[in-house]
């Protein structure tokens, strides 16, 4: 589920989907819960969303440009 960003309490809640063994509505269960669950899933667009940076870029290669100058440095001036 943490892999696929899918909802834990839905694809929990999923699981109660699920007959017992050897019942007459078993395998139509099984179908119904797989489909349930995938739908829980992110898909690529909503994943891309989610894990968005949430650094802006600006700050991002200014103090990276800033690494780059200090690791000219000696050691003791490395004040970041």
């Amino acid at each position: 589920m943490q892999s696929t960003g899918a909802d834990f309490t839905n694809s929990f809640r999923a699981l109660s989907l699920i007959h017992l063994p050897n019942t007459k509505d078993f395998d139509q269960s099984i179908g119904l819960f797989l489909s349930t669950i995938l739908d829980q899933c992110c898909d690529a667009e909503e994943w891309k969303f989610v894990n968005k940076s949430s650094i802006d870029e600006r700050y991002f290669s200014i103090n990276t440009k800033k690494k780059k100058v200090y690791s000219l440095l000696p050691i003791e001036h490395m004040n970041y």
